[in-house]
This record gives structure tokens, sequence and C-alpha cells, in this order.
């Protein structure tokens, strides 16, 4: 006796490589101009995505990635960078930061940054604001 149609399994090949270069947000992006959220497509180096593959992310000091804290509470200890490992290398990409900072401002001052095939809008938990926008490069 055949299982009932619901109960039958579809097959579905797997995605080629053309298929899914086909999703990525370059190959499509062109199609629906005018259509769409204004963007730019920046680049990344390749020494750039080697850092981010690498064990580990750190800021500059001077990084205005994070709001300053105005209030801090009195019973709070002060952050230091006492403990910090001396042996961190914190690498800058000065050509891409900038790159960044101008599609920020040629975008209105503020962005919501997508990658090829996401958004990082799972991020939203550890943003002080719950949200997305960026208004710098940091």
């Amino acid at each position: 006796m055949d299982a009932p149609p619901e109960a039958q399994e579809e097959h579905v090949p797997a995605p080629t490589v053309a298929d899914v270069t086909a999703c990525a947000y370059t190959s499509w992006s062109s199609l629906f101009k005018g259509h769409g959220f204004k963007s730019r497509v920046i680049p990344l180096p390749s020494d750039f995505v080697d850092y981010l593959k690498a064990d580990g992310v750190f800021l500059p000091n001077n990084s205005a990635a994070m709001p300053t804290r105005q209030d801090m509470d009195p019973d709070e200890k002060p952050w230091s960078d006492e403990d910090e490992d001396d042996d961190v290398e914190v690498l800058e990409f000065p050509e891409l930061k900038k790159a960044v900072q101008e599609a920020i401002e040629q975008l209105d001052g503020a962005v919501a940054p997508k990658l090829n095939w996401s958004s990082p809008k799972d991020a939203t938990w550890v943003s002080s604001y719950g949200s997305i926008k960026c208004t710098n490069a940091e």
C-alpha cells in the first residue's frame, strides 16, 4: 500500500555553486535598484577577512564602537586594562574604515549593515540601543 501523498518525501537537489552565488546580495541587488534601500557594497580586503577568521577580534583603545558611559555606579569599580594580555596585536584597517565611513556619510549618516547573505539582526541583543543602526565605521 502506498503512503498518503503528504507522507511521501520529496527529493530536493542540493544547491549548486551557481545557485548559492545567485543568492549573494551583489548578484541580485542591482535588479531591484529603486525598489529597495539605498546601499553601498564594500569589498573586504583579504587581510581583513583573515583577521576576522582568527581567534579573537580586538578593538583599538580609542574605538568608538560602543558609546561611552556617562554615569558610573559609585559602587562599581572602574575598568582597567592592567589585566589585559599585552601580547595581543590590535590590527587596524584604515582604508576599509575610510570606505565604510564614506558610505555611511553618503547614506545620510546612519546604516544597517548587511552581509552578502544576511544581516546581523541577531546582534541587537548586545547593542546598547536594541538596534543594528550604525553611525560610524567602528
